[in-house]
């Protein structure tokens, strides 16, 4: 693969809060950082220039990518990636592929060229193109949905949040409630039995988690899974071990679980 990195969403977040955390300790004007980095960028925002990325990056010489052989494209992509991020414009593979830079040269050639972006020449401004929101893996956000959903189950809530279960499962699984949190009573969306399990197991350890089989027909899916883990209740320790299956469904460009049969919980 062509050189360009690849970070993900919850590392943006941090990076972002660290940096204004820095900010605030040395204006010590709160104030002022909320203008400069939220009000502020939306007025560069409003006032930018629209154009498309081809002609931003100076509409640049290219071949279509058959053209090219061996590893000539490999430093075509190197060269497309690097006049992108001159601009400050990047591109975020969130998987690998074994034709890589022939997927990465040809999406920029033939479909980002032709997209139009705000541009600011605003200290600071870039913008981020996610290759899988133009050519979705559904293989790669299953997996993602499912190890969501299995780590929810053995973590039960971010720490010093409200339970979730909207996140994680299809609305057709769930059901209101009330529920308290650090506000007072809040209405929340959950599942019985996820509710269930959580109260007769309240110390859940996950011991290993593996995805055996994954079957996707058209707008639905079934994976397959080994799972182990023990838990422990009233002081009695005890362990699961065995094969899961979860379903899930296509809809809009999503996909929502809508059943789980796993040792010791089934919705």
């Amino acid at each position: 693969m062509c050189g360009y990195i690849t970070l993900s969403p919850s590392w943006y977040l941090a990076y972002f809060l660290n940096e204004l955390r820095m900010k605030v300790e040395k204006s010590g004007s709160v104030e002022k950082l909320f203008l400069d980095n939220v009000v502020n960028p939306e007025k560069h925002y409003v006032s930018g220039k629209l154009v498309s990325v081809y002609e931003l990056l100076g509409k640049p010489d290219h071949v279509p990518a058959h053209n090219i052989q061996g590893g000539a494209l490999k430093q075509a992509c190197t060269k497309l990636i690097t006049l992108l991020a001159d601009h400050h414009i990047y591109i975020d593979m969130l998987s690998s592929y074994k034709d890589g830079d022939l997927r990465l040269y040809t999406f920029i050639t033939e479909e980002l060229f032709q997209q139009s972006i705000e541009y600011s020449d605003e200290p600071g401004w870039s913008f981020t193109y996610v290759y899988e929101e133009f050519h979705p893996n559904h293989s790669l956000d299953i997996e993602v949905r499912v190890n969501d959903l299995v780590r929810y189950l053995f973590n039960g809530a971010f720490p010093g949040a409200i339970r979730y279960d909207e996140q994680v499962l299809h609305d057709s699984c769930l059901q209101n409630v009330s529920v308290i949190g650090k506000e007072g009573m809040q209405t929340g969306r959950q599942n019985a039995e996820i509710t269930r399990f959580f109260e007769q197991y309240n110390s859940r350890t996950l011991i290993d988690h593996q995805i055996d089989r994954l079957d996707i027909m058209d707008n639905a899916a079934v994976v397959h899974f080994y799972i182990t883990f023990k838990t422990l209740s009233q002081g009695i320790e005890k362990r699961f071990h065995g094969i899961g299956k979860i379903t899930l469904a296509y809809n809009s460009r999503w996909w929502d679980i809508t059943g789980l049969d796993m040792p010791g919980l089934t919705i």
